[in-house]
């Protein structure tokens, strides 16, 4: 299927055989959208919603689950820092 230029919020549903609600959906999460001007139709691009899926497939990491990892990695340095210091202070070694 020969790819035109935009499609309506329909056409694009149509075309990526999803619902109507479907694209609102995906533009509310991210598929760019464009419009001629205040109360004109929403546009879509094929590629850009090729893209979006494309995007949405590639698992991404979590924020919050980077920021717990590199916390916990973090103290886990600091504790066995401190376990060291301990250790070289029972043995009379101060230098670091």
């Amino acid at each position: 299927m020969a790819e035109r230029g935009f499609f309506t919020i329909k056409d694009a549903a149509f075309w990526a055989s999803v619902s109507p609600k479907t694209i609102q959906r995906w533009i509310a999460s991210g598929l760019p959208a464009y419009r001629a001007g205040p109360g004109t139709k929403v546009l879509i691009l094929p590629s850009d919603i090729k893209k979006f899926l494309t995007r949405e497939q590639h698992q991404t990491p979590s924020l919050d689950a980077l920021v717990n990892e590199t916390v916990a990695e973090l103290k886990e340095k600091e504790k066995q820092k401190g376990m060291k210091a301990v250790t070289q202070k029972r043995s009379g070694d101060l230098t670091p």
